[in-house]
């Protein structure tokens, strides 16, 4: 049952989320439970908490040793960063009538934070009901990205073919942003991929440089350190620029 953990394992706690959440379990990360509360996942990078689990009892069991050679053989299912600007600009170029680029803004790093506009007058505000899709906010959560994407495909694919996808596009203002958190994923795909945060650094604090995992100092107003939001979240430019899209006359995508 023990293993042998190199690097980084993932873990089942046969016990509820509310009871794992509060062991004394350095740099605890908890990735997925039970809702009926059989079980809570978690990753775990230090051997000996698992004795400690051990000895106070608890069941559990190694799903994956080592997480990051694991992740190493599944890595490339999933779009990289890069591929998500080349995709975009594809959709742009093979459906230019329904289609609409826009650059909110640009990210910690430089990375810009797009959108595409799907309409059928995609550079006319015509106050249709707008609706609006975001993806992958936390860096490591890769199918997070894969799903909007694939709402994008779909949506283009079927324009002009399925009545009902064709009506939606006619009649509905529909923005997608397929990656929110561009300098994360990246990270979180080239460097450490259970990286979950943005990239961005609050000096005042964190006792961190860019781009580390370790988190020395931290206060309630950064939200969990494994990242719970906080209300220094809404400075960031991915929470600002979402907040300017919602508000201006730019599209209809309000909350309707």
């Amino acid at each position: 049952m023990l293993g042998i953990l190199v690097a980084s394992s993932l873990v089942r706690i046969f016990a509820p989320l509310k009871e794992v959440e509060v062991l004394p379990i350095k740099d605890l990360d908890i990735v997925g439970f039970s809702a009926r509360g059989e079980w809570t996942d978690i990753h775990i990078k230090d051997l000996g908490e698992l004795k400690f689990l051990r000895e106070a009892g608890y069941r559990y069991e190694v799903l994956i040793e080592d997480v990051e050679s694991y992740i190493s053989t599944v890595a490339w299912a999933y779009h990289n960063t890069n591929d998500v600007y080349n995709l975009l600009v594809n959709y742009k170029n093979s459906h230019p009538t329904i289609t609409k680029l826009d650059t909110l803004g640009f990210t910690y790093e430089g990375r810009p934070i797009v959108a595409i506009r799907i309409t059928d007058n995609p550079y006319i505000n015509e106050g249709e009901p707008g609706v609006l899709v975001m993806g992958l906010h936390h860096a490591r959560e890769w199918p997070a990205l894969e799903i909007p994407l694939f709402f994008i495909d779909t949506l283009l694919r079927g324009y002009g073919s399925d009545p009902f996808i064709t009506n939606a596009i006619n009649n509905l203002d529909i923005w997608i942003i397929p990656l929110v958190n561009p300098d994360g994923h990246n990270y979180s795909r080239t460097v450490y991929s259970m990286w979950r945060k943005k990239q961005e650094v609050f000096p005042e604090l964190w006792n961190v440089r860019r781009g580390s995992q370790q988190e020395l100092w931290w206060t309630p107003r950064m939200g969990d350190p494994k990242g719970g939001m906080g209300a220094i979240q809404l400075q960031v430019p991915q929470t600002i620029l979402t907040r300017i899209l919602i508000a201006v006359p730019r599209c209809s995508a309000k909350t309707r």
